[in-house]
């Protein structure tokens, strides 16, 4: 929503301005724009126009100090993007690891002198929300490669799988569609 206007007429008191009622209520609608919302969950797909939200919209969990803004309200499908970066780090020390939700936002460090596998799971299987992002590392000596899941598309490639280039590289997954991710970075050809 836009900043709305107050008709206040053409001469004092000349009945041709807005009402107390509706200039009241268009400051009202003025300072809801202005003021995020502050609760103890984060949005979902149905906190959307239907609920009055509108694009731009701030939205802060204060239990997690997670700040979110609506970046489309369509009805239903509502994708609100998340502005705060998860600072944690999730540490893998063995040869085979799929994402979990709570790997949203972090960086994952694969260390292992054995060649290393990391998957992204099918969204039926972990619902990461669009525009989620996650950096891989790869700190052991073994190659490790990033792969999707069967029916998850990385950079184009179905079941895609892609090495990250060397010791100490690092690659950044971007989720762009329901089972679709793109990956940057240090890594070779995702084939």
């Amino acid at each position: 929503m836009s900043k709305q206007t107050i008709d206040i007429g053409s001469s004092p008191n000349d009945g041709s301005g807005d009402s107390l009622r509706v200039s009241f209520g268009i400051c009202n609608d003025n300072f809801d724009e202005l003021y995020p919302v502050v609760t103890t969950s984060d949005p979902t797909v149905t906190d959307d126009s239907d609920s009055n939200y509108q694009n731009g919209k701030v939205w802060i969990n204060s239990d997690t100090n997670r700040v979110f803004q609506l970046i489309d309200n369509s009805v239903g499908a509502a994708f609100w993007q998340e502005l705060t970066k998860q600072e944690s780090i999730n540490a893998q020390t063995g040869t085979t690891y799929t994402l979990v939700l709570a790997d949203r936002n972090k960086a994952i460090t694969m260390a292992n002198a054995s060649a290393n596998t990391l998957t992204i799971p099918a969204n039926s299987s972990v619902a990461f929300k669009i525009g989620v992002q996650i950096e891989v590392w790869m700190k052991g000596a073994g190659t490790t490669s990033v792969e999707g899941d069967t029916g998850v598309t990385l950079n184009g490639v179905s079941a895609g799988s892609g090495d990250i280039s060397a010791q100490y590289g690092r690659v950044v997954l971007l989720k762009i569609g329901t089972d679709t991710w793109l990956m940057s970075g240090d890594h070779g050809t995702v084939s």
